[in-house]
């Protein structure tokens, strides 16, 4: 049977049970919004009673955003939140990025995707706007559950297996990173620090400790490759420091996010003066980092995991204040994120010729200074590892929005599992192969595919419906083209809206073979490590 909850006006709203045919007849009257947690077993309703069963999918949506946060976030909150989403984990790759493709090659595609993201976000929310009674985002509307209204039941399923895939790549990505960081503290403070390796012949408890010639060589990375599973101390530090911050809402998170953004501006900046006190101390090493490099299998998938943002813009969208612009707040985000992106990759690269994948281990070592040291510690917790929970948050939400499970389930899987699975890729290249691989395979597809051919839908155009002849004809301006109108989110200018449509169908003809050939470089360089392609 169909739960409802009880209103408490339900003195107004009458129900006539027919014993006979089991159906509910409603006698409509005033209805309270709100809606206790007590329920009421009623029969299955007829086709009929449409009205009323929207009744009560309203009365369980209720129950169900109670676990859920309400709508507190203003302009700046936005900025804050968004800059911390965008500059995540995988903004430490970047410079081995750059040492890798030369310059030329990522600066490029650091803008295309820079474009791309955004107009996918802003193309995702006005696509939530067209759905009915959510013209000012009044209903409770997460990716997946968008994707249900276009796609039916079966979009739904697909859209929310890829966005808990793409939230769980940058959850597990920042976990490694930040408990890789976490270690390399343990060492600065006492010297050591200590791991179970899961070997063959059974678990063996180590430790490490950085050797003279490590210190030397600027090689000082706590087990960086012993060829078997750790779980470090630093690891279950970061977890017990982390973990239940993943169980508050989003609006409840803000605080943490503020704190967040002021120290990822303050050790940004204390980075970039480091990089060119080092310049100018030692050299900067610019033949390191030609306009085409040799390797190039990392570029896209790297810098697409930097944007893996626009699956998180539906949860924000959520709890924005009601005046709050959409485009706005994302444009000065995904702009200002880009331009520290550059600095600290290009800068990153000329100052240290052989950073690893994880750059805060190259920030970390003796030879950075005390001070840089520290901020980079500082960095880990309070830049990447606070970006961990909002990553838990969200999967938690789409969960529970989804109607998937219940909150508690909800909180083990968005919340204890990703951490019960991240520290099988501490070791070795597993951060950036994390990185490179679901940035092509998952978040490639997820934020930037779907949410462009989800706009589509939304203003009438089916790419999979229609035939041959129709999409010859999606790039033509035809007469009998009504415009499905303008809302509050106005993604585009004018002089751009009514060309949408093709603009669109361009991006995705660019989009899928580069992330085709892609994904074939970065296999290739996973089998074969010791070539430059």
């Amino acid at each position: 049977p169909t739960r409802l909850c009880a209103s408490k006006a339900v003195a107004t709203m009458s129900l006539e049970i027919s014993q006979e045919t089991t159906q509910v007849v409603p006698v409509r009257g005033s209805r309270s919004s709100a809606c206790r947690k007590s329920t009421l077993d009623i029969p299955l309703l007829s086709a009929a009673d449409g009205q009323m069963k929207s009744d009560i999918e309203d009365c369980q949506d209720h129950i169900h955003t109670s676990a859920l946060g309400q709508k507190t976030i203003h302009h700046i909150g936005s900025v804050v939140l968004t800059v911390n989403n965008v500059s995540g984990a995988g903004m430490l790759g970047i410079p081995a990025v750059f040492l890798g493709a030369g310059w030329f090659a990522p600066l490029i595609v650091f803008i295309f995707i820079l474009l791309v993201s955004t107009l996918s976000s802003t193309l995702l929310c006005d696509a939530m706007a067209r759905i009915p009674g959510n013209e000012n985002f009044e209903r409770r509307i997460e990716f997946s559950t968008a994707f249900e209204h276009y796609y039916g039941k079966r979009g739904y399923i697909v859209a929310q297996i890829g966005l808990i895939l793409c939230l769980m790549s940058q959850a597990l990505s920042s976990m490694v990173a930040t408990a890789q960081v976490m270690d390399q503290f343990l060492v600065f403070m006492f010297h050591k620090t200590f791991a179970i390796a899961f070997q063959n012949g059974g678990n063996v408890f180590v430790e490490f400790e950085c050797t003279d010639a490590m210190k030397a060589a600027e090689n000082c990375v706590p087990f960086a490759d012993d060829g078997h599973f750790v779980l470090t101390l630093g690891y279950i530090l970061t977890l017990a420091l982390i973990m239940p911050m993943g169980l508050m809402n989003l609006e409840d998170n803000i605080v943490i996010q503020y704190v967040s953004f002021i120290m990822l501006i303050a050790m940004l900046g204390e980075f970039i003066y480091h990089f060119l006190h080092r310049g100018h101390v030692r050299e900067f090493y610019f033949d390191d980092t030609p306009i085409f490099g040799t390797d190039f299998s990392h570029v896209l998938g790297v810098i697409i995991f930097n944007f893996s943002y626009v699956v998180t813009i539906p949860s924000w969208v959520n709890e924005k204040k009601d005046g709050v612009s959409v485009c706005k707040p994302l444009w000065q985000s995904t702009i200002s994120s880009t331009f520290g992106y550059l600095l600290i990759g290009l800068l990153g690269a000329w100052a240290y010729p052989h950073a690893t994948a994880n750059f805060l281990q190259s920030l970390s070592q003796e030879s950075a200074g005390t001070l840089t040291r520290i901020c980079s510690y500082l960095f880990s917790i309070g830049i990447i590892g606070l970006g961990i929970p909002v990553f838990c948050i969200m999967t938690r939400y789409n969960l529970i929005v989804g109607k998937v499970c219940r909150p508690l389930l909800a909180g083990f899987w968005g919340v204890a599992f990703p951490w019960m699975c991240a520290w099988i890729f501490y070791q070795g290249q597993g951060f950036f192969h994390v990185m490179n691989f679901t940035g092509l395979v998952v978040n490639g597809g997820v934020n930037f595919l779907a949410p462009l051919v989800l706009s589509l839908k939304s203003r009438g155009y089916d790419l999979y419906s229609y035939d041959a002849h129709k999409r010859l004809q999606f790039f033509a301006r035809r007469p009998h083209y009504e415009d499905p109108g303008i809302t509050i989110v106005d993604p585009l200018p004018s002089w751009l809206a009514y060309h949408q449509r093709p603009l669109v169908l361009i991006i995705l003809a660019l989009m899928v073979p580069a992330l085709l050939v892609s994904l074939g470089l970065a296999f290739y360089s996973a089998a074969h490590p010791s070539h430059h392609h």
